[in-house]
């Protein structure tokens, strides 16, 4: 059984630095999303049904973050999806990128509210992300 609280997002590569080289996406299926400048944070629910925060480099998220998370509108929607997922058997982390209010991690963004935007969904039961 997988300890989801170990799930983390993986470094991903610039397409340019991709090796051999960047042709072996050609004719590969490829999402663009929006980079925002936020914080990389998986949120989870523990054996009680809590939401738990990780961050890119910590298995448990600084209480910073759960506070600006909980600001959020999203809290009882990902909370509802990832109890749904478990009725079906499937445990899930859901990635996103965590926007404080104020200045943004590289100054470069200035965000009037705190929110947190999915970019993924990784399920244990499928051992990979979801497809959009």
């Amino acid at each position: 059984m997988i300890d989801i609280s170990n799930i983390k997002y993986p470094e991903l590569e610039r397409i340019a630095n991709l090796k051999p080289n960047p042709e072996i996406l050609l004719g590969q299926e490829i999402y663009w999303t929006v980079k925002r400048d936020g914080s990389n944070i998986g949120v989870y629910l523990d054996n009680e049904d809590n939401i738990q925060l990780r961050s890119r480099n910590l298995p448990i998220a600084s209480d910073m973050f759960y506070s600006g998370f909980n600001q959020t509108s999203h809290v009882d929607a990902i909370r509802d999806m990832i109890l749904n997922e478990r009725d079906y058997g499937d445990e899930i982390v859901v990635f996103g990128e965590m926007l404080m209010k104020g200045r943004s991690p590289t100054r470069i963004e200035m965000h009037e509210d705190f929110d947190y935007v999915v970019f993924d969904i990784w399920s244990t039961k499928q051992n990979r992300f979801l497809h959009y």
